[in-house]
């Protein structure tokens, strides 16, 4: 069944999206998808090892919760794939028009400028009045986890800088001759932040930078440009993965070749939204005090809302994990809410949700973006949060759209009035 359930989406997500292009954002969602979904079921039964460890406990994955969930999967992924593509369908991401400039004409342009100024900015102001937590957290794992969580504002100037910094590596990946050398620089710098800060987060950057300079190669067939992007995942999830996994743990980088024991990092993280599904299927997920309407208000931060109640993801961690704090997360999934909100083949109907919510918020913050930019912002915003909406919740979805497209749509619309201005000031212009 979870055979059947894989290559029916892949089907699915060929014939709705081969024509939209590599950049769509949603081509990063599949991937993720394919990871977070198939990866850990599959590994079961190729080594016939059915238990998954969750919060320090062992759970035990019958064969009937796996079928059921490549059933969930595949509604699910229906769900989202045809009410994103309905509602996202003036996006001609294929049409993305390329300069195939030189690096300093790219440059040259004030609003490109202006957004590397701002960069620049938000690095500085981390160095000079964030330099204490910015020290934890290169310090070890530990002190990224606890410097996130200690200073909510260092956290957001620092996803804000990665941000900034991917979308214009994007915009000149996808615009510069040299493309293939932007890309690589890139993809080099964010290896290089990933490992200097103990995150994942500049892995799913440079992970962006790949996309765009595939993009570049329009005349591959859509279909090879995905079996490359899924094949290359495969390597480096089995090889980068429990790498950087051990480092995480212990400081060190040890590249092994793939056994039993790498393996079993790459499940651990793989696996935690699986495991929630199963949770869900064997009805430990709990929705009842959370109504569906409070994931579009639980975005509002607790010092405006001191009294705001837990998402599904945190009543859940509460739950499973001892001496729980607000603010410490646990992977969760949003298929799993959607069986515990609608059942088995009403997951489709919230997953659908899920994709009316994605195409909106992107639809409305792009609006903002100037035509040229649009399409590199789309996917390095959107791209990065459907990574992120895979591990959560309908709630975490829309916290993380306004968290990341605010400063984005802020930095854009200052940018582009700056340089209007200065054109309009130019000895051209008069």
């Amino acid at each position: 069944m979870i055979y059947a359930s894989l290559i029916s989406v892949v089907v699915v997500h060929y014939l709705l999206f081969s024509k939209r292009g590599i950049i769509d954002p949603v081509s990063v969602f599949f991937l993720a998808f394919l990871y977070y979904s198939y990866f850990a079921p599959i590994s079961m039964l190729v080594f016939n090892i059915y238990g998954v460890d969750f919060a320090g406990q062992a759970n035990y994955v019958p064969m009937r919760s796996i079928n059921r969930s490549a059933v969930i999967f595949f509604v699910g992924y229906c769900g989202y794939a045809l009410s994103y593509y309905c509602l996202s369908r003036r996006e001609k991401f294929s049409e993305y028009k390329m300069r195939n400039e030189a690096v300093s004409t790219i440059l040259s342009d004030n609003y490109t400028r202006i957004l590397l100024i701002f960069v620049t900015a938000i690095i500085i102001t981390i160095f000079v009045f964030f330099r204490k937590d910015l020290m934890e957290a290169t310090g070890s794992y530990e002190g990224k986890i606890s410097g996130n969580y200690s200073s909510s504002v260092y956290a957001f100037m620092m996803s804000t800088a990665f941000t900034l910094l991917s979308l214009v590596f994007n915009y000149l990946i996808l615009n510069v001759k040299r493309h293939n050398i932007t890309a690589a620089v890139g993809i080099v710098i964010f290896i290089i932040l990933s490992v200097a800060t103990y995150s994942k987060v500049p892995l799913i950057y440079s992970a962006l930078c790949a996309f765009c300079v595939l993009h570049r190669y329009k005349r591959i067939p859509f279909a090879i440009v995905m079996l490359v992007l899924i094949v290359g995942s495969v390597v480096l999830t089995l090889f980068f993965i429990p790498a950087f996994s051990i480092y995480r743990g212990s400081g060190n980088f040890e590249f092994r070749v793939p056994n039993i024991e790498s393996f079993s990092l790459v499940l651990s993280e793989a696996a935690s939204p699986f495991t929630i599904v199963h949770l869900a299927l064997s009805g430990y997920v709990n929705v009842q005090d959370t109504p569906l309407w409070e994931s579009f208000v639980l975005w509002i931060p607790r010092a405006i809302w001191p009294g705001r109640p837990l998402d599904i993801p945190e009543a859940f961690a509460q739950q499973v994990i001892a001496n729980w704090q607000i603010g410490y997360g646990l992977g969760f999934s949003p298929f799993a809410e959607g069986y515990a909100r609608f059942g088995l083949i009403g997951s489709s109907l919230f997953m659908a949700i899920v994709g009316v919510t994605t195409a909106g918020m992107q639809s409305l913050f792009s609006s903002t973006i100037p035509k040229a930019m649009r399409a590199p912002t789309i996917l390095t915003v959107s791209g990065y949060v459907s990574v992120l909406a895979l591990r959560g919740s309908l709630s975490n979805l829309v916290t993380q759209m306004i968290q990341n497209w605010a400063p984005v749509v802020v930095a854009s619309l200052v940018a582009l009035e700056i340089s209007r201005r200065i054109a309009a000031s130019s000895p051209r212009s008069s």
